[in-house]
């Protein structure tokens, strides 16, 4: 049964199935067949299931239909703390097409994270359009909680939608309902295509030695972006010791930090393979995917900055943003700018450097200019710090967005 994937007990208090998703213990990510190899028992006790633990969006959505389909209420425990925004925040498109067929796009910014009261308010406003629509088929895509789709999976059910599949950024297309043949992987079929696929896509990655601020940076210029109306994304290439957006918004509270130690794993080969493939996926979904790569293997002298199991992940990016710091002396960036160069040269990637930031005083308040623009672009940024809000760092980059844009087209 499902034991591969999750655990579940039985709660005589509340009368509630608790399933935990887990990561896959080598590779952290599933292959989306192992719902149907380890199915979900096709009866249970209890008259609702609670859903908890560190899964995809697609694996959360199987769990909320199949909880529907088998007439229990849902609730879905995370550990996101949420925002302080309000619905209007949250953005939707449901779109039709011919025999019943329906996509729902969902977006909640990365710019003004929804409270948790907000979120709430928002699957209702969904569920009673999924009413009025009733699709046949109902694919569900965009950027929302582990929580939305579970919760809009289980609502659609309950109306009686036949087939529903998950659009994942990293996985692809992912049949989710019904039970039986849940996590097939599906072609894309053209009327979908038509809805989704970017007239052109992008792949900027963010590199340098550890602690110079790129999972922070990442997330700001993923901000900036989305402002500006690109269709953007940002992946966490770091897999063995991921930096979940959880943990961004709280990094100094210490039982969040005990749970993402409790998650890291070994870096694998297969894992980096995975990554790769991930990437690939992003690219058909989004105008620009942020690629927010590891740091390389420092303890080793000289140190490791791209070994040749990364040489697949790196592969994909079409250009690079070096964020490289100040040890000792002002011109140290010079040393971490030139490692960098060797390494990327000796699989032939050097010249999709594109822009070089120089991080330093990650304490201070946010700050950033460019220093010249070409042949490549040179800035200096300041502020790059968990503790800062990560608004507040996209205000001063926002300004020379354009710039970026046009150094990385």
């Amino acid at each position: 049964m499902c034991e591969e994937w999750c655990e579940r007990w039985y709660e005589n208090r509340d009368d509630l199935l608790v399933i935990k998703l887990l990561p896959h213990p080598q590779n952290r990510f599933w292959d989306p067949e192992v719902l149907s190899r380890n199915p979900l028992p096709a009866s249970t006790r209890g008259s609702g299931v609670l859903v908890e633990g560190p899964g995809p969006v697609w694996m959360y959505a199987h769990v909320g239909a199949w909880a529907a389909a088998q007439g229990k209420r849902l609730e879905v425990q995370t550990v996101h703390p949420g925002g302080s925004g309000g619905i209007e925040q949250c953005r939707w498109q449901m779109r039709l097409a011919q025999e019943n067929r329906a996509f729902l796009n969902v977006h909640m910014p990365r710019s003004a994270p929804l409270s948790p009261t907000a979120v709430e308010e928002s699957i209702k406003k969904l569920s009673r359009e999924l009413e009025q629509v009733r699709p046949r088929i109902l694919v569900i895509g965009g950027r929302a909680s582990v929580k939305v789709y579970a919760e809009l999976a289980h609502a659609s059910v309950k109306i009686g939608v036949e087939r529903i599949a998950c659009w994942s950024a990293r996985d692809g297309l992912i049949l989710v309902f019904p039970v039986n043949g849940s996590g097939e992987r599906l072609e894309l079929p053209s009327w979908l295509t038509q809805m989704v696929k970017p007239e052109s896509s992008k792949i900027w990655g963010i590199i340098g030695d550890p602690h110079r601020g790129k999972s922070v940076f990442s997330e700001a210029l993923l901000v900036c972006l989305e402002e500006i109306g690109y269709s953007v994304w940002k992946l966490d290439c770091d897999a063995a010791s991921p930096t979940p957006p959880w943990f961004m918004n709280k990094p100094g509270d210490p039982s969040l930090q005990k749970l993402r130690e409790e998650l890291k794993l070994p870096w694998t080969p297969p894992m980096k393979l995975t990554v790769a493939a991930h990437l690939r996926q992003g690219r058909k979904l989004f105008e620009i995917l942020i690629a927010d790569l590891p740091g390389g293997n420092h303890k080793a002298d000289p140190p490791v900055r791209i070994s040749p199991d990364d040489v697949p992940i790196f592969e994909q990016i079409d250009k690079f943003i070096l964020l490289a710091g100040t040890k000792f002396h002002e011109d140290d960036w010079h040393n971490e700018l030139n490692g960098w160069k060797e390494e990327l040269k000796e699989y032939n990637l050097d010249n999709r450097i594109a822009a070089v930031l120089v991080s330093v005083n990650p304490e201070n308040p946010p700050h950033f200019h460019i220093a010249s623009k070409k042949p490549i672009l040179h800035g200096r940024i300041e502020g790059l710090d968990r503790s800062h809000r990560i608004q507040d760092i996209a205000k001063v980059i926002q300004p020379h967005i354009k710039s970026f844009c046009d150094a990385l087209s």
